[in-house]
């Protein structure tokens, strides 16, 4: 959601981030204890799902941006996002190569690849028509064409 916002998320959406990042730590600790048989209720890491849950209530009580007016991103910030998910596409694969993977393994992957093609797509270059520009991209000059 941030790389789709042009990276400018205000307090609302700042917050709305921690509290389901709270929330899927809280997740992958309860998922690890189950799998070793260890798990108990009386754990302090409940407590990591209470107060995910709550920053994200904080998060409703927060006042919406609004509209964001429109930004041109470039650089390492247009990338990030398809870069991220080709990093964990590849992780799994080569986690594939040495350990027996789930069928979930292969979806996510084409997931990942699915997001990294509608992020090239969305972030090709356009003229000021909005058609598709013929302009050098990955840091091909003007001399290289001459």
């Amino acid at each position: 959601m941030f790389a789709l916002m042009g990276w400018r998320a205000g307090p609302m959406w700042r917050a709305l981030g921690l509290g389901f990042v709270a929330l899927g730590i809280a997740d992958a600790i309860y998922s690890v204890d189950v799998l070793s048989h260890s798990y108990r209720a009386d754990t302090g890491f409940d407590a990591v799902w209470l107060a995910g849950s709550m920053v994200i209530a904080y998060a409703a009580w927060l006042p919406h941006p609004g509209e964001l007016a429109p930004v041109t991103v470039s650089g390492w910030k247009a990338i990030a996002l398809p870069l991220s998910a080709q990093v964990l596409a590849v992780t799994l694969q080569i986690y594939g190569l040495f350990a027996e993977v789930p069928r979930s393994e292969r979806i996510l992957t084409v997931v990942v690849l699915f997001i990294a093609m509608v992020q090239i797509v969305v972030t090709r270059p356009r003229d000021a028509r909005g058609q598709a520009s013929s302009r050098p991209v990955c840091g091909a000059s003007r001399s290289a064409k001459m």
